[in-house]
C-alpha cells in the first residue's frame, strides 16, 4: 500500500514541477486556451440540442396553411348536371396526365369568343369522380344522365337543361365542335 502511495506522490510531484516550471504568462495562456475550448464545446452543445428540439425554418414554412378558394369552374360528376345555367360544356379529363395542359389551351382559345358557352372542368383524378372512369374504349357515348355515365380518358359533354345532348370523346371532335384548330 505504501508503494502505491509513493507512486501517486511521484506522479503528483512531476505534474506540479512541470506546472511550477512554467512562467505566469504560460500558465495564463494555458488557462485561456482551456476556457476557450470549454466555451466552444458548450456553444456547440447548445446548438446541437436546439437543432434537435426546434424545427428548421424550411420545415416550418411547409406547414403554413393557405386559405381555401372556391373554383366555380370545377365540377364533380355528381354536380355537373345541376349548374345554374341552361346550356354549357363539361370537359372530363385526368389532370395527372400530360395532355391536361393542352386541354386548358383549347378552353382558352374557345372562351376568347364572345358567344362561347360556359365550360366547366371535371377531373377524373379526383376521388369523387373515379368510380365513373372505365377506361378507353369502354365508355358509354349514349349516356343521357348520371346513371348511364361511363367515362374514358377524355370526354367533352354538352349539357342542356340537365341532360347530355352531345358526347365527344376525342380532341379532334372537340376542335370540330368548337371550330378551333
Amino acid at each position: 500500500m505504501a508503494e502505491i502511495n509513493n507512486k501517486k506522490m511521484e506522479k503528483r510531484i512531476k505534474k506540479e514541477t512541470k506546472w511550477s516550471n512554467l512562467t505566469d504568462e504560460q500558465r495564463e495562456v494555458i488557462r485561456f486556451v482551456l476556457i476557450i475550448v470549454i466555451i466552444i464545446i458548450f456553444v456547440l452543445g447548445v446548438y446541437g440540442i436546439s437543432k434537435l428540439l426546434i424545427k428548421d425554418k424550411e420545415e416550418v414554412m411547409t406547414n403554413i396553411v393557405t386559405p381555401g378558394a372556391i373554383n366555380y369552374d370545377l365540377v364533380s360528376v355528381g354536380t355537373m348536371f345541376n349548374r345554374p345555367i341552361d346550356e354549357y360544356y363539361v370537359i372530363i379529363y385526368d389532370s395527372s396526365k400530360n395532355e391536361s395542359i393542352y386541354y386548358s389551351g383549347l378552353i382558352n382559345k374557345y372562351t376568347e369568343e364572345n358567344k362561347a358557352l360556359k365550360v366547366y372542368l371535371c377531373d377524373l383524378d379526383n376521388k369523387l369522380n373515379q368510380k365513373y372512369y372505365v377506361g378507353e374504349g369502354k365508355s358509354n357515348p349514349k349516356a343521357k344522365d348520371i346513371n348511364d355515365l361511363a367515362l374514358g380518358d377524355f370526354t367533352l359533354v354538352k349539357i342542356k337543361n340537365g341532360k347530355i345532348v352531345k358526347y365527344i370523346e376525342t380532341v379532334e371532335g372537340l376542335q370540330k365542335e368548337w371550330n378551333i384548330e
